[in-house]
């Protein structure tokens, strides 16, 4: 039985976790951006550039999935949404 699961197959779930709360997550922060991983808001903001700022200066951070909220999402390939892994 695997531990646990790789980086990218952690981000398909936290896609599929921001796309299933859409509604309720736009109702609480608003037209932001999300870092999310494992399923929990970690930051949000308006700037796409501050809050990259802010999680790449978290260390304690190996990766997270950028969400946008300004727009629903669409068909999942074409979701503008980012997933970023810090540098080992």
């Amino acid at each position: 039985m695997r531990e646990s699961k790789s980086f990218l197959e952690q981000c398909e779930e936290d896609k599929k976790w921001f796309e299933d709360n859409f509604d309720n997550l736009r109702k609480k922060y608003g037209k932001r951006y999300l870092a999310i991983l494992r399923a929990e808001v970690l930051d949000y903001d308006r700037d796409r550039g501050r809050l990259l700022q802010r999680m790449f200066g978290n260390d304690c951070i190996g990766g997270f999935y950028l969400a946008d909220l300004r727009n629903r999402p669409k068909p999942p390939q074409d979701i503008d949404s980012t997933i970023y892994e810090m540098a080992a």
